[in-house]
């Protein structure tokens, strides 16, 4: 049996999507991150006007917005006129995208095309079918945008019924004769967006076309005949990025640029940081011609991996801030000099931090009954304190926490009853109590009183050890878990994940091949 197929399908898909976007209903929670004040924005030189009818909406005020990244901007506000339109028109140009016309209290929107000179439009439409009613003069490229949206829903309405059929024929020359009008419209699409890109290959819409273009898969096989998957998937990522433009800067302001790279790297990148750091540079470089592209892949790339709450992903993060914020000078040029010290003291922080690193060594003061931990410090013995790395477990579990932290106090009862439950596997845990001397009795007091005496505990009052900036603790509780050689195999991990994570970690982490 012959299979359809899938250009036609993914095509029509996502510019159902992008059509769906530019005629948005403001029901989701898009609608509430758009700013009702004016962005500060940079003023270029020219002067933009766009003269705006829309039947059906009658509100005082309508706005005019831009996309950025995975987000929309509010960068301007007009009142109705007494004709019924909105005019939008300052002495300065538009930074080229695609742009919205937003329409509150819903914040319903339908897109347009700006590029970098005639920026001065007039668009009427209407709000019961706000693509197929919609009438742009002045604006060929805008012109041109909404015939093809139109032309695409008329495809995608054609093709609808003949999948449902497809997919319930049973007869195999029905099949494949619902199979050739299917590939008709594949091609209809295909010889539409060839004449769109022939006729006006400098225009935004051409952009459009060319960036959400998908490379076409061959039918690659393998020696015994079957279907080569590995094969398919290696040619759809090295082709991926084909027919997109990174030195066209016109892409930043389009929600385009973004959802590209993300799926390169979330679904086309092994994810594992060093995968994800090359799959960075990769991208980087690929836009260094372009300064402002340049700047924004930096920029977004770092803030993405700056954010992540995904546990090992800190090292994309310190990759990046090392590779162009901490060199002599920067490849991220335009940062403050205040903002590059930031970033360079948190990556220089973390580095010793990251997975797979040796646990830095911190020299501690046993916390235990009777303890005088004053003559410790005045003149200690060596069995009065210990060091991280002295402990002699398979396992050893850090934990730095605080008495008058209330999350430390539900966290540490689940460390007990998981110490209870697998300290069989070789675990050892080494708490460290972060109270200072001022109040440092409180560590044992507490100890006692919860019987949490069973494993190491102990503390640095005068913090000697430094070890609250050698281990980044800003809050607590703050979880490492260390194998043998002190190496850290998993960390930032609540109390409340020990029981599925850490048997799990410490079984994949037995099963790894030997150095």
């Amino acid at each position: 049996m012959k299979t359809v197929k899938t250009f036609i399908l993914i095509c029509i898909a996502f510019l159902t999507a992008f059509s769906a976007s530019a005629q948005h209903d403001g029901h989701d929670h898009d609608a509430e991150k758009k700013d009702k004040k004016p962005v500060k924005i940079d003023r270029k030189p020219g002067h933009y006007k766009v003269k705006v009818k829309i039947a059906g909406f009658n509100e005082k005020e309508c706005y005019l917005g831009y996309h950025f990244a995975d987000k929309q901007y509010i960068m301007d506000t007009t009142t109705r006129s007494a004709d019924g339109s909105y005019t939008f028109e300052d002495n300065f140009g538009l930074e080229a995208g695609i742009y919205m016309i937003i329409m509150p209290p819903k914040n319903r929107y339908f897109e347009m095309l700006v590029d970098k000179t005639d920026q001065t439009y007039n668009i009427e439409t209407d709000t019961l079918n706000m693509v197929k009613s919609m009438k742009v003069t002045q604006s060929d490229d805008n012109k041109h945008f909404y015939d093809y949206l139109n032309y695409i829903n008329t495809q995608r309405e054609s093709a609808e019924p003949l999948r449902k059929e497809y997919s319930a024929a049973k007869d195999e020359k029905q099949k494949d004769a619902l199979k050739i009008k299917l590939d008709n419209v594949d091609k209809n699409v295909v010889n539409y967006q060839a004449d769109v890109l022939k006729k006006y290959p400098k225009s935004m819409l051409a952009l459009v076309m060319r960036s959400t273009k998908d490379p076409k898969i061959p039918e690659l096989k393998k020696k015994n005949g079957d279907v080569d998957t590995l094969g398919q998937f290696t040619y759809y990522k090295s082709h991926f990025f084909d027919d997109f433009d990174f030195t066209d800067d016109r892409l930043i302001r389009t929600p385009i640029l973004r959802q590209k790279w993300t799926r390169y790297i979330s679904q086309l990148t092994v994810q594992h940081p060093d995968s994800i750091s090359l799959a960075c540079d990769y991208l980087i470089e690929r836009a260094k011609p372009n300064r402002e592209m340049y700047k924004y892949f930096i920029t977004e790339l770092l803030n993405e991996y700056a954010g992540s709450k995904i546990v090992g992903y800190d090292a994309v993060y310190v990759h990046l801030a090392k590779k162009y914020y901490c060199t002599t000078p920067p490849a991220a040029d335009w940062v403050d000099q205040d903002v590059l010290e930031n970033i360079c003291k948190d990556a220089n922080a973390l580095d010793p931090l990251l997975l797979g690193k040796i646990a830095p060594n911190i020299k501690m003061l046993r916390i235990a009954e009777g303890t005088d931990w004053k003559q410790q410090l005045a003149a200690p013995k060596v069995s009065d304190t210990i060091s991280l790395h002295n402990v002699k477990s398979p396992y050893t579990i850090v934990i730095f926490w605080d008495t008058e932290c209330s999350h430390c106090q539900k966290s540490m009862p689940v460390v007990a009853d998981f110490y209870d439950k697998y300290k069989n596997l070789g675990i050892e845990v080494f708490a460290v109590c972060t109270r200072t001397y001022t109040d440092y009795d409180a560590c044992w007091k507490m100890i006692k009183e919860k019987n949490w005496t069973k494993w190491l505990n102990v503390g640095d009052p005068y913090m000697q050890s430094r070890y609250k900036q050698v281990y980044d603790i800003k809050t607590t509780p703050q979880m490492y878990l260390l194998d043998k050689d002190k190496r850290i195999i998993m960390k930032k991990i609540s109390a409340e994940q020990f029981e599925k994570e850490i048997p799990r970690i410490i079984e994949m982490n037995e099963k790894k091949p030997k150095k």
